[in-house]
């Protein structure tokens, strides 16, 4: 018998409820981009929708992802409190290149922030933050790029009081293609970081989705005292 697959709708956003071994992915424009808990039966599948894009150089690009309407960022006024929905920031770091630099699902070029809003936003807010490997396709500042996603971490990192987590620690899984909208990106970009701004200071947690740069050893050459003539 196969399993059931049903959705909840609590109101607070859309939780999907799954059978052992069975996903969901919904194909709309802007991304096809799961999160699901860690035990597989629960997953959030946003309906992306406005897409946009910006880029500092060929190695650089941070993504927007959100199914909420275009024209609700260009109001910088708009607090979105009467949404529902979700932000999806993407920052790509690094291009994977083969033979420099590697192409595995558990390496990591890529920092996620996906903040859901809930029907009685600002109280309503979480955000969901992680990393992972993102497998791109398209050349950064130049036209339309694209990529896949495969369990990258998600896990809630700050909330408002009135957020319910339902789905827990999980992982991020998909596609997306968004274009190069330097105007729309910035918006949604401000957006987001004004609403991120109401939440509550960051949990010590927060601080394994920063990317550390690696130093470059100290040279203790110069310690070395100078033989004597």
């Amino acid at each position: 018998m196969a399993p059931l697959r049903f959705t909840l709708c609590l109101g607070l956003f859309s939780i999907a409820t799954l059978g052992a071994g069975c996903s969901v992915f919904r194909s709309e424009p802007g991304g096809v981009l799961t999160a699901t808990s860690t035990d597989g039966m629960k997953s959030l599948a946003p309906n992306f929708t406005t897409a946009a894009y910006t880029s500092l150089d060929a190695d650089t690009a941070d993504v927007y992802l959100s199914d909420l309407p275009r024209e609700r960022f260009a109001n910088p006024r708009d607090t979105l409190a009467d949404c529902t929905g979700s932000i999806l920031h993407l920052h790509i770091f690094l291009v994977p290149e083969a033979g420099q630099t590697p192409i595995d699902s558990t390496a990591c070029n890529l920092t996620v922030r996906q903040l859901v809003l809930t029907k009685n936003a600002p109280q309503g807010m979480g955000l969901y933050g992680g990393g992972g490997f993102l497998n791109p396709t398209g050349d950064f500042g130049s036209g339309d790029i694209g990529g896949s996603i495969y369990a990258a971490s998600h896990r809630l990192t700050r909330s408002s009081s009135g957020f319910n987590d339902l789905l827990g620690p999980g992982t991020l899984s998909g596609r997306f293609s968004a274009p190069q909208d330097e105007q729309l990106a910035q918006q949604m970009s401000a957006k987001l970081e004004t609403l991120i701004g109401t939440l509550p200071a960051f949990t010590s947690e927060d601080g394994d989705l920063k990317v550390v740069p690696v130093k470059k050893p100290a040279d203790k050459s110069k310690d070395k005292k100078k033989p004597e003539k």
